[in-house]
């Protein structure tokens, strides 16, 4: 019964979203196959090491994924903003900012790449020695916290969006304020660790640290999914016409 309460709501999602089935369900499935791949992987600690390692596999599509966020979601702001939704605006411009300096801190801000130097006062705070924000302690804590709450909110928001009609309340609110349901077990996979993370595992011991890269991964995808989706969405839609237009439109008839 559950399953195909389940499998009807993840076709009404990919429908909703004009997403095919198939894409949905690889979608939904894919966070939890590749949580299971990655645990494997540990077996071999060489293969797990060169998995998760900085500018590895796992961490240059988490800085691909959260830059795609980013514009999406700007663009979004930027579509929302000409229909005269200002504070829809300014929420993805908000999404947009948060997205673009996850993104950076991602790739240290291109310090790798550009071969920069930390600066000593940084160095002496940032445990990883780089130019970047998370991995001071306080802040990485703090963040760890944020990213669950996100991640919860994301989970839970396709569920109050249908209970209390977000669509019927804010235009096109069913759609920009809570993800495609298909996208839950990206979130989802951030959730579980980061709480499991709080609760039980609150030591940084390596495979448990590492391992972290693939629910970042799962969490930047659905985030990226989402802004694109939206912005697909309302990219596909008339502009809305101008007063001065539909004046002229009237006046002709």
């Amino acid at each position: 019964m559950i399953m195909k309460q389940l499998s009807v709501a993840i076709e009404q999602s990919a429908n909703a979203w004009g997403v095919s089935k198939r894409l949905a369900w690889a979608i939904f499935w894919l966070p939890l196959i590749g949580a299971l791949l990655v645990a494997l992987v540990r077996i071999s600690r060489p293969a797990f090491t060169f998995l998760t390692m900085e500018d590895g596999p796992l961490e240059w599509p988490q800085f691909l994924c959260f830059a795609a966020a980013s514009i999406a979601g700007f663009a979004v702001a930027l579509r929302r903003f000409r229909a005269g939704h200002y504070w829809q605006g300014l929420l993805f411009v908000g999404f947009g900012l948060a997205t673009f300096f996850i993104a950076g801190e991602e790739i240290a801000w291109g310090q790798r790449i550009f071969g920069l130097q930390t600066p000593d006062e940084l160095k002496a705070i940032n445990h990883q020695g780089e130019i970047t924000v998370h991995n001071i302690r306080w802040v990485q804590e703090l963040l760890g916290v944020l990213l669950m709450f996100a991640s919860g909110m994301a989970i839970v928001l396709p569920f109050a969006s249908k209970r209390y009609e977000f669509g019927k309340r804010w235009d096109q609110g069913n759609f920009l304020f809570a993800p495609p349901l298909f996208t839950t077990m990206c979130f989802f996979a951030m959730f579980a660790y980061k709480l499991i993370r709080l609760i039980a595992l609150r030591e940084s011991e390596f495979t448990v640290t590492k391992y972290g890269e693939w629910p970042e991964l799962c969490f930047a995808a659905g985030l990226a999914i989402f802004a694109y989706l939206n912005y697909r969405r309302l990219a596909a839609q008339p502009a809305p016409a101008r007063a001065g237009t539909a004046g002229q439109t009237q006046a002709v008839k």
